[in-house]
């Protein structure tokens, strides 16, 4: 069972690298209306980091450091510590990945023919922001989420890991004030605010390393974060077409919502397949 839990943190690090955990927290939105509330990432990302500059998040992000400087008083940390732990197990991904990249490369083409006629509008512009590329530097330091504490290959990568570390306690307690029944005011805003203040801590860090490449790595990282917030922000738009969260009213919306549905099944049979397999090995064991 361990295993198969490392198998599951790795292949949402496959699927959604640096915000994996972000994601979750927007499992638990209100429906929206459709179609007239899409906005537009870039927009989005644009106002919340304004906001965050402005010191408009402050407040919440020391609730955040209390919370986290708490925990590690009172040695609540030891489970996150762990599971990182088991997640550094080796995992054979290199097939799941592969297939994945074939599954996304038709989703990408049937969303491309989708929007042919409507590639301004606002949802062909969410199409063409979701399937953009991303810099190569994302998924290295998305790794570093299967790592412990003090387990990195040089003193640069373990600050890095301590940051990492920091930031996904600290969106996991904002996504548990939620189940307690708290009442949280823009939680996908925030967990935004949370992946911009680690970026910074990160870039911050960096600037003494003496690991080039590491530093290259973040640096190039923080640059591209507000065009892949953006990305990860019309993508979950999109997939709350998929999902019934907002719901298709117009014959673009079916197409998209038909062929990111289509998409999530395929993937969904790629992690049963990986996951009967491990559990066969367990077995034998």
């Amino acid at each position: 069972m361990k295993l198969i839990n490392s198998v599951l943190a790795a292949v949402l690090l496959a699927g959604s690298p640096l915000l994996a955990d972000e994601e979750k927290g927007t499992t638990i939105e209100k429906v929206q209306p459709a179609p007239h509330s899409f906005q537009l990432g870039t927009e989005v990302i644009q106002k919340i980091r304004a906001d965050y500059q402005a010191g408009k998040y402050n407040d919440f992000l020391q609730d955040m450091d209390k919370a986290y400087q708490n925990a590690k008083k009172e040695n609540q940390l030891e489970g996150l510590i762990q599971f990182r732990k088991e997640s550094a197990t080796d995992i054979p991904l290199d097939q799941f990945i592969k297939k994945s990249e074939v599954i996304h490369l038709q989703k990408e083409k049937e969303l491309l023919a989708a929007i042919e006629d409507e590639g301004n509008s606002v949802l062909g512009q969410k199409v063409k922001s979701a399937i953009a590329p991303v810099s190569d530097s994302f998924y290295p330091l998305n790794q570093l989420r299967q790592k412990a504490p003090g387990s990195g290959k040089n003193a640069d990568e373990n600050k890095l890991i301590d940051i990492d570390f920091e930031h996904e306690f600290k969106a996991s307690h904002l996504d548990s004030l939620v189940a307690r029944g708290e009442k949280v005011v823009d939680r996908k805003e925030k967990h935004i605010v949370l992946a911009m203040q680690k970026m910074d801590k990160m870039l911050a860090a960096a600037k003494s390393f003496s690991d080039e490449g590491l530093k290259s790595l973040v640096e190039q990282t923080h640059k591209g974060l507000d065009t892949y917030l953006a990305k990860r922000y019309d993508l979950t738009d999109l997939n709350a077409l998929a999902n019934g969260k907002i719901k298709p009213s117009t014959a673009l919306e079916e197409k998209i919502a038909s062929t990111l549905s289509k998409t999530q099944d395929k993937i969904a049979e790629l992690n049963r397949d990986l996951f009967s397999q491990l559990s066969d090995k367990e077995v034998k064991k």
